[in-house]
């Protein structure tokens, strides 16, 4: 299982729970997993 994968498999069971708290803000597995798409997607554009 790469990592792609475990952040999928894990939004898919946690969905809305809290991944990350900081400061006043908090990130739920699947704003993660949302978010680490943006990331890949852009870094895949840039060849």
């Amino acid at each position: 299982m790469n990592l792609r994968e475990l952040v999928k498999q894990k939004a898919e069971i946690y969905g809305d729970k809290v991944f990350l708290f900081w400061e006043d803000e908090t990130i739920s597995y699947k704003q993660l997993n949302e978010l680490s798409n943006k990331v890949a997607n852009f870094l895949y554009d840039l060849g």
